[in-house]
């Protein structure tokens, strides 16, 4: 048993480390859309003072965040889980909310709604 199959009990759970990097490399594949239909989402609207995000920032920071949580989902439950950003709050957010509050205001408003989410997740 190596380090990784010890750490993330691989063997013990029935699979392989090679059936758990296919499994992987198949849920960027099919996650993969969110890199580009996220920016495209938030990129196409202003806010209330005419200001818009940048697609490539966006892109980045999506690419990132869901990264640096896949990772960290990881590494705490020692489960294969991946982590994205949830399009319809984005959609609903682009859409509705950002035609009355400025960006900063609405990415306020989704870390409040992600901490909500966790709170009631946890308990």
């Amino acid at each position: 048993m190596n380090r990784l199959d010890r750490f993330f009990e691989i063997t013990a759970r029935g699979s392989s480390v090679a059936a758990e990097a296919r499994g992987g490399l198949v849920t960027f594949i099919a996650m993969a859309y969110i890199l580009v239909l996220n920016p495209i989402i938030l990129s196409g609207s202003k806010d209330v003072l005419g200001n818009q995000l940048p697609f490539g920032q966006l892109s980045s920071v999506t690419a990132l965040t869901a990264w640096v949580m896949t990772i960290l989902f990881g590494l705490v439950a020692r489960l294969p889980f991946a982590f994205a950003a949830g399009l319809g709050i984005n959609s609903f957010l682009a859409s509705s909310v950002v035609g009355t509050v400025t960006w900063p205001e609405a990415m306020g408003l989704v870390v409040i709604n992600g901490l909500i989410i966790v709170a009631l997740a946890a308990s």
